[in-house]
């Protein structure tokens, strides 16, 4: 008993002694804090304080700023809204605007396209036309022509040459038409004289004839195109199995005695060697070769015929034995060259008489009615 007597005096005593450290280490607490405010509070200066008005003045400017900073983050986030919606709208602009594009220049073309077509259209009106007007000065002549003959009453026979000759300057400008647009040269057309003129330089070199594809195709190229020309140009105008009259082609009854292909050269001597004898062999043989290779090309000319009943296909060569006119101002090799040439002479029947005249239109009549109905 006393054993646990003592035991519990000695924890009272334990315990008195834990209390009395806990309140000298709370007196030591409180002393080192009275220490630290006495040295914060000799730190302390008047000019660094303000007074609390102020203070809440402060509070309240700041208070009110940052109601102001929330505002504006709004209106940025409104304004980054409105920018991505925007970037959208322009997004979907430049698609548009692309399209837009690609739809222009797509018109473009087609104008360009439009644009040459019309160029096309217009330069063919314009070549129609010219020939319209050129048909309607024919038409025209012929009309005046006719009005003055009955005017002044002629004699049948000089209304018929008349008419006749006038008849051959048609089929002259188109036979000049068909050989330019097939051969791709330059003729000249003489109506009074009834022929078309073709430099010979264009497709003979310096004493040369020959007219073989092999050996000059370019002479060749222009025979068959002058081939061509007579198949068209001949039928209306010719008697024979191949020829078609047709009055209203060939109102005047003209009727072609020979076309006539002529060779000419200029007068310088043949240099050839001994191959050539002379200027009138190099032009016959250049007017035989012309009228070969026109014949192999189209056989069926030989059978437009004439009054006399033979063809009236041919041909001749006269060296330099039939000069041109020429102005004495060109010089001597101009005046060479013309004189180098090709002519097409076509010859119309002559009548003496009305009898002659009533026999052509009699026999051309005849040739236009023998044409078999399926043809």
């Amino acid at each position: 008993m006393a054993i646990v007597t003592e035991r519990t005096r000695r924890r009272e005593e334990e315990g008195e002694s834990v209390f009395v450290s806990m309140t000298d280490l709370s007196v030591s607490f409180l002393f080192i804090l009275l220490i630290l405010l006495a040295f914060f509070a000799t730190q302390i200066h008047p000019e660094n304080t303000v007074p609390r008005e102020e203070l809440e003045k402060a509070l309240a400017r700041i208070e009110a700023l940052k109601l102001q900073v929330a505002d504006l983050e709004k209106q940025v986030e409104e304004l980054l809204l409105e920018n991505h919606l925007l970037r959208e709208i322009l997004a979907a602009k430049d698609m548009e605007l692309k399209q837009l594009r690609a739809a222009l220049n797509e018109q473009s073309d087609r104008i360009a396209f439009l644009r040459d077509a019309i160029s096309k259209k217009d330069a063919r009106i314009d070549a129609l036309e010219e020939e319209v007007r050129t048909l309607e000065l024919r038409v025209a002549e012929l009309e005046a022509e006719v009005d003055r003959l009955n005017r002044r009453r002629l004699d049948p026979l000089a209304t018929y040459l008349q008419l006749a000759t006038l008849q051959r300057r048609k089929f002259l400008e188109d036979m000049k038409k068909r050989i330019e647009s097939t051969a791709g040269i330059k003729v000249t057309v003489f109506s009074e004289e009834g022929l078309i003129r073709l430099a010979a330089d264009e497709f003979f070199e310096s004493a040369r004839w020959q007219v073989k594809r092999e050996i000059n195709p370019e002479a060749h190229r222009i025979a068959v195109a002058i081939a061509h020309a007579f198949k068209e140009v001949l039928p209306p105008y010719t008697l024979g199995p191949q020829s078609r009259f047709d009055p209203d082609q060939n109102g005047a009854f003209a009727l072609i005695e020979t076309v006539q292909i002529e060779g000419h050269t200029d007068a310088d001597p043949i240099r050839s060697g001994g191959i050539l004898i002379d200027n009138l062999d190099l032009s016959s043989r250049r007017a035989a070769d012309m009228f070969r290779a026109i014949r192999d090309e189209e056989p069926g000319l030989l059978q437009f015929l004439n009054l006399r009943d033979v063809p009236v296909l041919s041909f001749s060569g006269y060296g330099a034995l039939r000069p041109l006119k020429i102005p004495s101002e060109l010089s001597s090799e101009e005046v060479k060259r013309r004189n180098r040439r090709i002519d097409l002479r076509f010859i119309l029947q002559s009548p003496q008489s009305e009898r002659e005249i009533e026999r052509i239109r009699q026999a051309l009549r005849q040739s236009g009615a023998e044409v078999a109905p399926d043809e």
